[in-house]
């Protein structure tokens, strides 16, 4: 598939992954408020940056077939991967960045060890703060340009998070930390039960969010047919 092509069904395959990772999950319409028409005008939704954005954190989630995928995010972000990443994954189907001892293991993985109490406690401190640092690490560009559309961005979350009847979702301690307070951002997901419950929800936002920007959409189309 060309590069045009596929950034062209960019919002499609969003809103599959999101199916995906949470089950039948249909877009919703968020309530047509200055805020979203604001957003949306002035260019703060980047669908482009959006996908890019939540594909990197989906391998994070629940990893992914492709192992130079896994590679070249590692490589692009400077992920710490302390063993080869072939050897550290004991699977050929899916490949994961997250080290628990001497393998590779899923947010999700890790979170189903960490709350049936198979889990290795020590090891699993350790590969929550890799989790963690990964997590930041692939948010920093993202997260650095919506800080000048904070304010707009956490009523947005709030607006989302009464639309999904989601009153207790994590994603408002993420609107409400600043870009630099990762130490907050560390004491909020300190488990990687929380983590996963934070990802499942962040992924359907930016679907949600970016289904709901139309001016967004026709300023992607355009950019498309330029390059």
């Amino acid at each position: 598939m060309n590069v045009r092509l596929w950034y062209a069904l960019a919002p499609l395959v969003l809103s599959s992954l999101c199916m995906e990772n949470r089950g039948i999950m249909a877009p919703i319409i968020l309530p047509d408020t200055p805020i979203l028409r604001t957003v949306d005008k002035m260019g703060f939704i980047n669908i482009g940056q959006i996908f890019t954005y939540a594909q990197n954190i989906i391998v994070l989630l629940q990893g992914t077939k492709n192992p130079e995928q896994a590679s070249k995010l590692a490589a692009a972000f400077d992920l710490q991967l302390p063993m080869p990443l072939i050897q550290g994954n004991k699977r050929t189907n899916r490949f994961a960045i997250v080290p628990y001892g001497d393998e590779y293991l899923t947010v999700r993985e890790l979170a189903a060890l960490e709350e049936n109490g198979t889990g290795d406690p020590v090891l699993l401190e350790k590969a929550l703060k890799f989790a963690i640092d990964d997590y930041e690490k692939l948010s920093q560009d993202y997260v650095e340009e919506i800080q000048t559309a904070k304010d707009y961005m956490t009523k947005l979350i709030d607006h989302w998070c009464t639309a999904r009847n989601r009153p207790d979702s994590i994603l408002r301690d993420w609107g409400s930390i600043d870009n630099s307070e990762c130490e907050s951002m560390h004491k909020t997901l300190n488990s990687f039960s929380i983590l996963t419950r934070f990802l499942d929800d962040l992924l359907p936002f930016l679907r949600d969010l970016i289904e709901n920007c139309p001016i967004s959409h026709k300023k992607y189309r355009e950019s498309l047919k330029k390059n």
